[in-house]
C-alpha cells in the first residue's frame, strides 16, 4: 500500500492547522492541508470561508488559500477520550457537557435508549434538553454529576 502524498502549497507549504476537541475545544491536534484551492476550500469550509481566509494567485492566476489557524474536529482529546470512559459526551447547539453513567437511566427513560447511548458513549440533544439536563446538573450541591458548557465539561 503506497502512502498518502501532501499536496504541498507552493505559498504556504504543508499548511498547517490547529484542530480542537469536539468536546472541550481545547488543541487537540494539528492538520497538514496543503494546496488549498477554492473548490477545496468551499468544500470544506463552505464558501463564506473564501471571503475570510488569506490567498495568493500564482502565474497562471489561480488562487491558493492558507488554512484557517484552528479547526473544529471530530474526535476527543486525550484528556475527554479518559473523561469518556466514566461519562457520557452530550452534544447540543449550545455547547457539550458529560454526564456519569450512573446518572443516565434518571436522564433516559427508554432502558434500550440508555443501553444504546452507553454503548456508543455520546447522545445528541436539542438546545432545550440541554438547559434542562446541564443547567441543574452545574447548579447542585455536592458531587459534580456533570461538567458543562460551551464545549466544556461538568
Amino acid at each position: 500500500m503506497s502512502e498518502p502524498e501532501l499536496d504541498v502549497c507552493e505559498f504556504y507549504g504543508v499548511n498547517p492547522c490547529m484542530i480542537k476537541c469536539l468536546a472541550c475545544n481545547e488543541s487537540s491536534g494539528i492538520a497538514l492541508l496543503g494546496r488549498l484551492t477554492a473548490y477545496r476550500v468551499k468544500e470544506m469550509f463552505g464558501k463564506d470561508a473564501l471571503n475570510t481566509l488569506n490567498h495568493s494567485i500564482n502565474n497562471s492566476g489561480t488562487a491558493y488559500y492558507e488554512a484557517p489557524h484552528m479547526i473544529s474536529g471530530n474526535e476527543l482529546c486525550d484528556a475527554c477520550t479518559e473523561k469518556n470512559k466514566t461519562m457520557v459526551l452530550f452534544i447540543a447547539n449550545k455547547g457539550t457537557f458529560f454526564l456519569k453513567d450512573e446518572l443516565l437511566p434518571r436522564v433516559l427513560t427508554d432502558k434500550d435508549l440508555v443501553e444504546r447511548v452507553l454503548e456508543r458513549r455520546v447522545c445528541g440533544v436539542d438546545d432545550e434538553v440541554f438547559d434542562a439536563i446541564a443547567k441543574p446538573a452545574k447548579s447542585s450541591p455536592g458531587e459534580k454529576a456533570a461538567e458543562v458548557g460551551t464545549n466544556e465539561s461538568v
